[in-house]
């Protein structure tokens, strides 16, 4: 096994124009508890309320998916009606949009950097190391 590891450091402008407000959430919706992770190369943001959520994804040919629309699931959020429930999709989606540029502006950044250049260029062209673990018969 060969391990490459390097320090980096800097920092990442994100700016938000006055023109980039996040859609209104409906009177008496409270702001919902927000994640995100990574599934299958892909950043997934999760939107929470009321204990039940909805997932947002971007694909290269559909642009911003959620799983609410995807499935048509009227069981999550069916304290709210089809409005209001419309605008906390949009206002997640947004939100979801915002955390994918960040990530992207973040790894632009981060990899551009002349140690993690170098060190990527590293691993990319470096045999491993064989260990019994790494053995393959």
């Amino acid at each position: 096994m060969t391990d490459i590891q390097v320090n980096y450091g800097g920092v990442v402008d994100l700016t938000i124009r006055s023109f980039e407000k996040l859609p209104p959430l409906p009177e008496g919706v409270e702001t919902p508890e927000v994640f995100y992770d990574f599934s299958d190369g892909k950043v997934e943001t999760t939107v929470y309320r009321n204990e039940e959520s909805v997932s947002f994804w971007t694909t290269d040919l559909d642009g911003t998916q959620n799983s609410l629309e995807d499935t048509l699931d009227p069981k999550v959020w069916d304290d709210l009606d089809m409005e209001e429930r419309d605008a906390v999709i949009e206002w997640g989606k947004e939100v979801h949009e915002r955390i994918d540029n960040a990530i992207y502006a973040f790894t632009i950044e981060t990899t551009t950097q002349d140690n993690v250049r170098a060190a990527i260029m590293k691993y990319a062209l470096t045999e491993a190391d064989e260990e019994e673990g790494d053995q393959h018969d």
